[in-house]
């Protein structure tokens, strides 16, 4: 398997079993961004928070285009566009390597070196996601040599407290502007794996069946 995967995956320069696993990982999982828009299963970034994304609304949604008239609200809110993305868990390396074949996972390399995340915890979790309201049809743009979107998420209303600095408020929520930094792009086969686990839990809201009571 290592002879194979030094050629397959390119890794002649590496010495170290985990690295060489980990790359072929990373290029069975990931490929580097190359599109004007975002769509299912790009990872993008918010350095203010060190969190990282992966989306996972369908690909047709994520179309730079003006909706119907029939769409009312995606219509009426063009330019921006309705995303569904789910929060990435970073997690170590070699943990990751041990469970990689369970298929809940997401490798890549940058220049800070290898990141590994998990989806969801396993079979039958809710993966994290959250809603963004994307500006510009989603359309990325170049910035100091990264790869830029912006978007609005919701977040807690940040309040000053009478210590002086600000803290998150329990109850209070507002829309808040954000830029994401795109770092990598899902393979299509990988894509449809996130679309599949976010849409399997969203599938279920409003089905209102009872399981047969445990003893």
């Amino acid at each position: 398997m290592l002879a194979g995967a030094l050629k397959v995956a390119r890794t002649e320069n590496l010495a170290i079993q985990s690295d060489i696993i980990f790359r072929l990982n990373s290029f069975f999982s990931t490929e580097k961004f190359r599109r004007a828009h975002i769509t299912t299963g790009t990872i993008f970034f918010h350095s203010a928070l060190d969190q990282y994304f992966v989306a996972a609304s369908p690909a047709c949604d994520l179309v730079s285009r003006r909706p119907s008239p029939d769409e009312w609200w995606a219509h009426s809110i063009f330019p921006f566009t309705p995303l569904v993305a789910v929060l990435l868990k970073p997690i170590d390396i070699g943990k990751s390597l041990n469970e990689a074949a369970n298929g809940f996972h997401v490798f890549f390399e940058d220049e800070t070196g290898q990141k590994a995340f998990k989806i969801v915890a396993g079979p039958g979790h809710q993966p994290p996601y959250e809603f963004f309201i994307v500006k510009n049809e989603g359309r990325v743009r170049p910035h100091e040599g990264k790869t830029m979107f912006d978007a609005a998420r919701l977040a807690p209303k940040m309040a000053p407290t009478d210590a002086g600095p600000l803290e998150a408020s329990a109850t209070e929520r507002e829309w808040v502007d954000n830029e994401f930094e795109i770092v990598a792009q899902l393979h299509a086969v990988n894509a449809t794996h996130v679309l599949r686990l976010a849409g399997q839990h969203l599938s279920r809201i409003g089905l209102d069946f009872v399981s047969m009571p445990r003893d």
